[in-house]
């Protein structure tokens, strides 16, 4: 892809940003506490796996042929306020999976649910929306404390096992207006654009340019046909008729 094409399509589609997205829990049997939802400080989007295995049944280099598709947990980690109520919701809906009394399962269909995990775009659109389906909080891992923490917040990271999950994406809500090179390619160095003539392209040979990168230099240099020097044989310059000789400088040049 041209270099050209590719930042007008970074420019009309801008890049996905991993810092804004959504939690929404839908179905949850504790019940929906949407402020749990605003206090996911992380989450990781769950991956997917094709099961395959070997075709023996051929001559010849071997195939790998899918036959599933499988899929791995994937985390949630929580801020916690005071009293930690975020770890006691996710404590009681354990509790509805087992019952601690008679450490007896409950039905599956009665504690599994939805989670959608949204990408957000500059605008807080949605840009792509992971929805998992019969999600349950299958570990709630350990929480340090510590006195070396000052000034800390305390987190609680949830481990959720699901059966399988499907994706939908969308257009850009709006055109980002931030560009991302200025100026534009072609105008990247103009001095270099810049067509030169034989007398400059020769004079740049022998002097410096009438700008350097820094800025000075502003004030043009004098030819240096002009200039009492005696060049060395062989060497081509310009032929001045206002000199301390008289004639041209090339003509004393074997003198």
């Amino acid at each position: 892809m041209p270099l050209r094409d590719f930042v007008s399509k970074i420019q009309g589609a801008d890049l996905a940003r991993p810092n804004k997205y959504a939690v929404k829990i839908l179905g949850a049997p504790v019940g929906r506490e949407l402020y749990i939802e605003y206090m996911a400080e992380s989450v990781s989007f769950p991956g997917q796996n094709v099961r395959a295995s070997t075709d023996l049944l051929r001559y010849g280099p071997q195939r790998e042929v899918a036959h599933a598709m499988t899929y791995g947990s994937f985390n949630i980690t929580f801020m916690c306020t005071t009293g930690m109520p975020e770890k006691l919701w996710f404590e009681s809906w354990q509790d509805e999976m087992v019952n601690k009394n008679t450490w007896e399962a409950k039905f599956y269909e009665e504690y599994v649910a939805s989670i959608e995990l949204v990408a957000l775009d500059r605008n807080e659109k949605d840009s792509y929306r992971c929805t998992v389906y019969e999600a349950y909080p299958k570990t709630i891992t350990a929480q340090e404390f510590s006195y070396g923490s000052t000034g800390a917040y305390q987190t609680v990271s949830v481990e959720f096992a699901y059966r399988w999950w499907d994706a939908v994406g969308f257009k850009p809500s709006q055109t980002p207006a931030t560009k991302l090179m200025t100026p534009p390619v072609p105008e990247l160095n103009p001095i270099k654009a810049k067509t030169q003539t034989k007398e400059e392209v020769r004079a740049s040979d022998r002097h410096p340019p009438l700008a350097d990168e820094v800025g000075f230099n502003d004030v043009p240099v004098s030819n240096p046909a002009d200039q009492m020097f005696y060049p060395s044989p062989g060497q081509p310059v310009s032929q001045s008729p206002n000199n301390d000789f008289g004639e041209g400088i090339g003509d004393n040049r074997n003198q």
